[in-house]
Formats: structure tokens, C-alpha cells, sequence
């Protein structure tokens, strides 16, 4: 993840006079105001911490920009497996913190619904708290996830569990090598139900701001594209860019960001209860309904419906329980394509069916038996590979809007096929990050560009531009240390060294501290120190360093750690 106070390496921010956000701001004599593109999982989670984070003596206006409206784009389709785990049962990056907050943030809409009165009304779920189970489908692949396992969170633990067990979960389900990986916490979510209820219970923080005479909040709901975000300048404070895959369809950032785009189908499949439903022929043996061409009888006389009780499934495919006789099934992934339409054509459906089908009947034969209603698709906006993985980008992008502006441009995406499991966390530090932003004075002139993107001086480049957003004035003691730059060439893997600042000048000549590489421990603690607020990087503006050399950053530690 990158978030910088500029989204790409193009400038340096020098931590100056600390000032109140009001003082600076062009528009103290009115409430602030905000505006989030796009109303996913991303927009809607920075709008509810953009609400409960600001003061509550603040006014404060958001308006939600989203053609489509809530959950109308790649989130409202998501197949809505939530666990904090990649397909190898590793834990992600910052994988226990994601999975908590979103779990809370779950909570908040369903608490949302319950106050509403809606699931009276509907017997559909937000969240269904039934595990999921991943069969090893080879002997490389039970190795690893044996391996991995062992070092799950205790908040969401792997389960290592024989085909007898896992049939006694799942009934019928095929595990070749008798071992199946089984999260009994994970949930599946219902992306769509789960966004109307968060939305709806930001609607609920403004109603309770209008029982007191300050601090009002108002938050808007526009179904209209965005064009371009100069058409924002002099109306807001801040825009949050929350538009996954479409915001590199914006003239200001297109072909800018460094995003690859894959188009998902997802085929929702039903049980039938007459055994005589016509089925379209796709090279498959029954249960598939007729959407045109050739039909033919199912062969199959009797149907099991899905227990209420059994996990979801994952593997090369997966299928996410929606009740006894509904799944989803998913995903394909079609790379490249620039298609955002929800919908999706009889060929597509077709194609998408022949690719899913055999991959899901290698561990749950009995999908032959359930019927095809029919398919959504989203359009990812897939982050690229770093040495923490594939991790979503979060930034200023007033270099590409242009920094003369008063709005402050933020992006917010990359999320790729992850959105429910980072939304939450992510978007509580994005809100931060905005509302916060006008208490620091920064300079934006000095160029660094690092040989190697993924290098140490760019992993620390990049937490620099973090940390200076999530803390506040006053929370700092005056104990600083330096981060320093190992000397290197364009050909060598940079390092840098931790030394007190009493040190900085001998140590810039004989670097006597630990080294501190990209895969040393050192590394990885300092990390987690700045992410879990006891440290601030920030840079101390040495400037005129020459490509490749990175400039000196300067730690604080933080009081209360």
C-alpha cells in the first residue's frame, strides 16, 4: 500500500508549522465539505469514518457521487468471502488488523438494519457466519497450506480436517487428498445488502447530529457520473476518488495510475424444485436453464439442497452460500478488458459456465444438479505486486489534478478482488488521512526517484508519506532518531540504517548502526512500530540528492505507545 501525501514518487513533503485545519482552509466561514466518488465498498467505508471521525462540534457536508448508486459497481457483485487469507492460507498484509475492522464495520450494518426494521421484511442475510472450507487439490498445494496454517490469526484459525469431517460439513463435497483447510470464523457476505445497510447507518450518525445546535452533518446521495475533477474545485474541501477500476477513466488520471483492469463474471445458481427444468446444452450434464439455443431434460431425479449449516467452499473456483437452494459461483477473470457493465450476454454467461463448471464439480459434484439463473459481472482495478504483495493505493493526486487547486484530490483504490477484507481498515486510515491533513503545512518540490520501486528507499519513501496524516499535533515527544541511506549504486539493492540523532553526522560517514534490508526482521518491526502509532517518519529535506540516494527521514517516537 502507498499512501503518500502525492500518490506516486514526484515530490517531497516537508513537515512545517503546525496549524488548526480551519486557519488554512478558503472555506472556514462554511462546513466542510466532501466529496466521495463512488459508493462500493471503498466510498461507502470512508464516508462512515469521515462522519465518527471528524469533532463532533465540526459541520460537515459529504456528497456520495455514484451513477450506478449504492453497490452498483464491482462491490455490489463481489462474491462476499471474507477471511484474511491469501489462496496459499498465508496472512495477508496487515491481514488481523483488516479482518477486524471489517468485521466491525459488519457489525455497524447489521446493527443498522436491525434498528430499521428491514430484516423484518426480508428473510435475506448480511452476513452468514457458516466458516469456509478449501480442499488441497494436490500434494504441492497441501504442503504449503499445512505449512501456512500453522501460523493463522487466533481471531480467524485454520482447521485441518479429513474428507469424513468435511462431508459431515459439507455433504457430497469431494477432498482428493483427504485434507480440506476449514475457517470456522470466516463469513460470507451479501455485498449488496451490506452496502445499503452501511449507507444506511451513515444516514443514521447525520439524523442524530440534527438533535444538537452545532456540529450538523448532511450527507448526500447523487446517481450521476463524474466527468472530470475539476468540476469539483471551489466546491469542496477534499474529493475522495472511491471509483475502483473507473477512475482511470478520468481524464486527470488516465493512464496514470498503476492499475491493471480484470473483468469477473459471477453465475448465480438455484435448486429447482421440478426435476423436468429444460437445461441449455454448454457441454455439461443438466441443471443449467435455457437462456437460448438447444435444451435438454436433467438426467438427475434427486436434488440435495445446500445445509444451512455448511461452510462456503473455495478452491480454483468457489461457491458462496447464499441459502439451502442458492449459490453463487465464481470467478473468471478476464484481463484487460475495460468492460464495467454489470450485465452480462448469453456468450459471456456460456463462456464463463464452461470455465467455472469443471472446476467447481472437482470438489462439489453435485453442482450438476443446480440450475443457472443468471450472471453479473465487475470490473477489478487489480494494484500491482510489491514486496508486501498486491496492496491497494491510497494517496494525494494533486500532481495530476494540479496543486494550485484548494480541493485536496485523494485516491482511494486498487482494491482488486480484496475490497471487503481492506475497505474497512483502510478507509478509517483514508479518513484520517483527509481529515487531518489541513493541520500539517507541506512542500511538494524536491524529486526522488529510486532505482528500484520496490526497494527499501521506497518502502520507507512511502511510509514517510503515511504516518504524517494518521497522528495529530501534541502527540510527539522530542526524541528524535534518523533513518539513513546506505550508499549504493543503480545496480544494488539499497539499505538503511537506524541511528540516534546525536549520531546523524558521524553516522553519515561510517553508518555504524544495524542495517536494515527489505526482508530483514528489523525491517518488518519498524514497519509495525509505524503502524501501530509509535513512530513518525517524516522527511527532514536535505535536498538535491541525486537519483537512487535517498534522503534522510527522521523518526518520532510517540507518547502512549
Amino acid at each position: 500500500m502507498l499512501l503518500y501525501d502525492t500518490l506516486t514518487p514526484s515530490g517531497h513533503g516537508r513537515l512545517g508549522k503546525l496549524t488548526s485545519p480551519r486557519s488554512i482552509s478558503s472555506f472556514s466561514s462554511r462546513p466542510l465539505r466532501y466529496a466521495v466518488l463512488g459508493a462500493g465498498f471503498a466510498g461507502l467505508s470512508v464516508t462512515w469514518h469521515l462522519l465518527k471521525k471528524s469533532s463532533k462540534e465540526e459541520e460537515m457536508r459529504i456528497d456520495i457521487y455514484d451513477d450506478m448508486g449504492i453497490g452498483g459497481g464491482a462491490s455490489g457483485v463481489s462474491g462476499g468471502l471474507l477471511h484474511p487469507y491469501s489462496p496459499k492460507a498465508k496472512l495477508l498484509w496487515r491481514g488481523a488488523e483488516c479482518w477486524k475492522e471489517s468485521l466491525m464495520l459488519l457489525n455497524v450494518a447489521e446493527m443498522a438494519a436491525g434498528l430499521s426494521g428491514l430484516n423484518d421484511f426480508d428473510d435475506g442475510f448480511i452476513v452468514r457466519g457458516r466458516g469456509i472450507i478449501r480442499p488441497a487439490v494436490n500434494s504441492k498445494n497441501l504442503n504449503v497450506l499445512t505449512d501456512n496454517s500453522e501460523h493463522c490469526d487466533a481471531s480467524c484459525t485454520i482447521e485441518i480436517i479429513d474428507e469424513d469431517t468435511a462431508q459431515k460439513l459439507v455433504p457430497n463435497i469431494h477432498v482428493p487428498l483427504n485434507s480440506a483447510f476449514y475457517m470456522p470464523e470466516a463469513v460470507n457476505v451479501n455485498p449488496l445488502r451490506y452496502l445499503q445497510a452501511l449507507f444506511l447507518a451513515c444516514q443514521n450518525v447525520v439524523k442524530e447530529s440534527s438533535n444538537f445546535s452545532y456540529g450538523k452533518k448532511e450527507l448526500c446521495l447523487h446517481k450521476k457520473s463524474v466527468r472530470n475533477l475539476l468540476e469539483f474545485e471551489g466546491e469542496y474541501d477534499a474529493v475522495i476518488i472511491c471509483l475502483g477500476a473507473k477512475a482511470d477513466m478520468l481524464p486527470e488520471l488516465s493512464g496514470r495510475l498503476p492499475l491493471r483492469t480484470c473483468r469477473g463474471v459471477i453465475a448465480h445458481l438455484q435448486l429447482p424444485g421440478d426435476i423436468r427444468v429444460e437445461a441449455w446444452n454448454v457441454g455439461w450434464g443438466g441443471g443449467i436453464v435455457s437462456l437460448v439455443g438447444k435444451t435438454h431434460r436433467v438426467d438427475h431425479c434427486f436434488r440435495e439442497e445446500y445445509p444451512d449449516y455448511a461452510p462456503s467452499i473455495l478452491s480454483d473456483a468457489w461457491l458462496a452460500v447464499q441459502g439451502s437452494q442458492s449459490l453463487y459461483m465464481g470467478s473468471t477473470w478476464d484481463w484487460k478488458s475495460r468492460n464495467s457493465s454489470p450485465n452480462v450476454s448469453a456468450d459471456e454467461a456460456s463462456r464463463a459456465l464452461q470455465e467455472l463448471l469443471p472446476k467447481v464439480s472437482a470438489f462439489y459434484p453435485a453442482i450438476k444438479d443446480w440450475t443457472f439463473t443468471k450472471a453479473r459481472a465487475g470490473l477489478r482495478a487489480m494494484p500491482p505486486l510489491t514486496a508486501h504483495g498486491s496492496l491497494p493505493l491510497l494517496g494525494r493526486v494533486n500532481d495530476f489534478v494540479g496543486e494550485d487547486f484548494t480541493c485536496k484530490y485523494w485516491l482511494f483504490g486498487g482494491l482488486g478482488s480484496r475490497g471487503l477484507l481492506y475497505h474497512a481498515w483502510l478507509g478509517n486510515l483514508m479518513a484520517q488521512a483527509v481529515i487531518s491533513y489541513g493541520s500539517w503545512n507541506l512542500d511538494f518540490n524536491e524529486p526522488f526517484n529510486p532505482p528500484d520501486k520496490r526497494s527499501t528507499a521506497a518502502v520507507m519513501w512511502g511510509l514517510s508519506r503515511v504516518v504524517m496524516t494518521r497522528l495529530r499535533a501534541g502527540e510527539m515527544t522530542s526524541t528524535p532518531l534518523f533513518i539513513l541511506p546506505m550508499k549504493t549504486n543503480e545496480s544494488s539493492q539499497p539499505q538503511v540504517a537506524l541511528v540516534p540523532e546525536k549520531s546523524k553526522t558521524e553516522a553519515s560517514s561510517t553508518l555504524w548502526s544495524r542495517k536494515i534490508g527489505s526482508t530483514n526482521k528489523d525491517l518488518n518491526h519498524l514497519i509495525d512500530m509505524f503502524l501501530q502509532r509509535r513512530i513518525l517518519i517524516r522527511r527532514d529535506g536535505n535536498g538535491g540528492q541525486a537519483p537512487g540516494k535517498l534522503e534522510m527521514e527522521v523518526v518520532w517516537e510517540v507518547n502512549g505507545s
